[in-house]
């Protein structure tokens, strides 16, 4: 069962966070893996056992040779996940740099439009594409204009490709996770505060870790969902179900 063996798979922003957390379970799933970064990682990929070629997602020739290349070594594409993104977090409409708008909408959007593009023109018809979205396009939260808006283009492109798609048997699907414990919030002090809301905010009290992104990129990926189409699937801790427990007696505790 959501068996993806011998499919081949494309991950983009494969070589950290949620993108390497994909390669490898891909890889454990024996299934043929090709990512891409914009750094070189050869080494990286030789470890593995994955097959990389260096992209940028926001460059749209990048793209293009990113897809052919990975046809012509390893034949059509049958899974495609677009996880490369950028973030701008500290950014107020009326007082931030709208030059992050610009940012996050040409890798976060146009790159998963070159990507779906590009990829589909060499994919087998009945492939499936994950696009990595967020929580941020369900709820939004201040200062993170380019991020929020980005990721609701983001769930929007999906549907429409989603449909346009679909003639050929290809489903497109967005996965939408809250907070994750990647490497960056790891390591950022001031992540402090977010990892604590999330704490606060969500019934399972805790924020998602990579390998559960990864896991339902799996699921998504496998011929056993093969009517899962053109949706979001969150991955929230149920924080858009309402308020945890625990929030809701700080609340009462805090009115006493």
């Amino acid at each position: 069962m959501f068996s993806v063996r011998d499919k081949v798979v494309v991950v983009t922003g494969g070589g950290t966070g949620i993108g390497l957390a994909t390669v490898k379970r891909m890889l454990a799933a024996e299934a043929t893996v090709a990512f891409c970064t914009r750094s070189d990682s050869s080494a990286l990929a030789g470890e593995l056992g994955a097959t990389f070629v260096r992209a940028d997602v926001s460059d749209e020739e990048q793209v293009r040779v990113l897809m052919s290349q990975v046809r012509d070594r390893l034949g059509p594409i049958d899974v495609l996940v677009n996880n490369a993104g950028a973030w701008d977090f500290d950014c107020p409409i009326e007082t931030g740099d709208t030059e992050a708008f610009r940012h996050n909408h040409d890798v976060n959007v146009m790159g998963t439009v070159y990507c779906i593009k590009h990829g589909a023109a060499v994919m087998r018809d009945g492939g499936v594409i994950v696009n990595i979205s967020s929580l941020a396009a369900h709820i939004s939260l201040p200062s993170y204009g380019p991020y929020n808006a980005s990721k609701a283009g983001l769930s929007g492109l999906t549907r429409t490709a989603a449909i346009e798609l679909g003639e050929r048997g290809i489903r497109v699907i967005d996965i939408a996770p809250g907070t994750v414990a990647t490497e960056n919030l790891v390591n950022e002090t001031d992540s402090e505060a977010e990892v604590a809301a999330f704490n606060n905010l969500t019934p399972l009290r805790r924020v998602c870790e990579m390998d559960e992104v990864a896991a339902a990129v799996h699921f998504l990926a496998s011929d056993d969902c093969r009517y899962i189409s053109g949706s979001s699937l969150l991955l929230d801790g149920g924080m858009l179900a309402g308020m945890s427990v625990g929030l809701c007696e700080m609340l009462v505790s805090g009115s006493e």
